[in-house]
């Protein structure tokens, strides 16, 4: 899930609230020429914030006025949904056929081309990635 924040940026404020809060979250790096910020909830669940660019499309949604926040730091909408699973088979046919979505495509596998660490690691990215060892992974 990707929730989209308005004014094209993700600022100092929802970085600071992250951090109110305990949520374990990555820096605002730019994806796509957008802000983004990869988070994780309490469940562990891995989400990414995403800034809106006034892109065309979609409309955004109505930004709710009982929060505490400012309204330019709103959630706006949610975006695509990334599931990434080990065996997709049991997963499409809930989706497909119990739940009614359509599939629409697949991203190869990066299985073994880059590592995916927690946001609180991050800081220690080098240090971990200089004691991996090479996987020997075979394709199917």
């Amino acid at each position: 899930m990707v929730p989209v924040t308005a004014r094209g940026q993700i600022g100092h404020f929802v970085h600071e609230r992250f951090k109110q809060f305990g949520i374990q979250h990555g820096l605002i790096v730019k994806r796509n020429n957008r802000d983004s910020l990869d988070f994780q909830d309490f469940e562990g669940t891995r989400l990414v914030l995403v800034a809106d660019n006034g892109e065309e499309g979609v409309s955004a949604g109505v930004t709710w006025v009982g929060s505490d926040g400012p309204v330019e730091n709103a959630i706006i909408g949610l975006g695509p949904v990334t599931l990434t699973v080990a065996d997709p088979d049991k997963t499409v046919h809930v989706l497909t056929e119990v739940r009614g979505f359509r599939k629409v495509g697949t991203y190869p596998s990066t299985l073994g081309e880059k590592l995916a660490l927690p946001p609180f690691l991050e800081p220690r990215r080098a240090d971990i990635e200089a004691k991996l060892r090479p996987l020997g992974l075979e394709s199917k």
